[in-house]
């Protein structure tokens, strides 16, 4: 399937990369990033688990991240110039074995940066996230992703009680749009970062 799932990616226009572990991967991006150029950051278990964010600013990149403020900035401020960006780097929620990208978001600021933000975009993918198609990449969504979101962020919502998904209208919901990348947007690089272990929701 490893094979059948790059070459779906690639012939969908995607440039995707495959490491059997994080150290690799890791070590491939920060060889594709230039230390001269700023990095914008969605938030992510699986691009938190990897420890990008904290090797790019060891060595002197500009990001756009939540735990990396600059004294006086908000997280407003991180959301917004995110767009400005060099690079936006974020995960996904489901991968289907066809090759498209699925998303939910709550505020909409990590898929709005993911498709009219800066011309260089990286998805990053543990082998738990790919699903059999659209159906199934939703379903991971409502049922895995989100629930175990709503746990970390600490919210009170049907799914984190265990009563399953409702498409509840709570006010911290974060499953207010979702987005599918059936290919790469006009004039961006997008990248397809797949590692070969379980990774993030």
């Amino acid at each position: 399937m490893q094979n059948l799932l790059i070459k779906n990616l690639d012939s969908r226009g995607f440039a995707t990369r495959f490491f059997e572990n994080r150290e690799l991967a890791v070590q491939f991006l920060l060889d594709l990033i230039q230390k001269n150029q700023t990095v914008a950051f969605g938030g992510s278990e699986t691009v938190a688990q990897i420890g990008l964010a904290k090797m790019l600013f060891e060595r002197g990149n500009k990001l756009f991240h939540r735990g990396f403020m600059a004294e006086g900035q908000t997280a407003e401020d991180v959301m917004r110039g995110a767009m400005s960006a060099d690079w936006y780097i974020s995960s996904v929620n489901a991968l289907t074995e066809g090759g498209e990208l699925v998303n939910t978001d709550g505020r909409g600021n990590r898929v709005a940066s993911t498709l009219y933000g800066p011309p260089n975009i990286v998805f990053i993918a543990g082998k738990n996230k790919i699903v059999k198609d659209i159906d199934a990449a939703v379903k991971r969504v409502r049922e895995v992703a989100a629930p175990l979101n709503c746990k970390r962020l600490g919210h009170n919502h049907p799914c984190t009680r265990g009563e399953g998904c409702e498409l509840c209208d709570a006010k911290t919901s974060i499953c207010r749009a979702t987005v599918i990348y059936h290919h790469p947007d006009y004039g961006k690089n997008v990248y397809v970062v797949l590692i070969d272990e379980d990774l993030g929701y």
